[in-house]
């Protein structure tokens, strides 16, 4: 049987929501320091590569502190700036 170092198994072994739940635990506000600060919001509307359409893909996410109040937006939170034109309802009107 294969063993996995931590090292090559970090990060592969907990899916997306998983990471988001863990997240959520060890975030603290930058304002007040409360364990209370985390997502409230997913924004839709990352722009397709091609013609530039908002598509259904997260653009941003928004945290807030359920203590203080404060908020703030996060935009391309998995990484990408802009969707592939297959998944664009403009370019790929069919491509559900």
């Amino acid at each position: 049987m294969k063993t996995q170092s931590a090292k090559q198994s970090s990060g592969k072994w907990l899916n997306p929501a998983g990471w988001r739940i863990v997240q959520a635990v060890f975030s603290t506000c930058p304002c007040c320091n409360s364990f209370q600060y985390s997502i409230t919001e997913h924004k839709r509307g990352l722009p397709c590569k091609d013609c530039g359409m908002p598509t259904d893909r997260i653009l941003s996410e928004v945290y807030a502190c359920k203590s203080c109040g404060y908020a703030q937006e996060q935009f391309f939170p998995e990484g990408d700036k802009v969707e592939d034109s297959l998944f664009c309802d403009f370019c790929t009107p069919n491509h559900r």
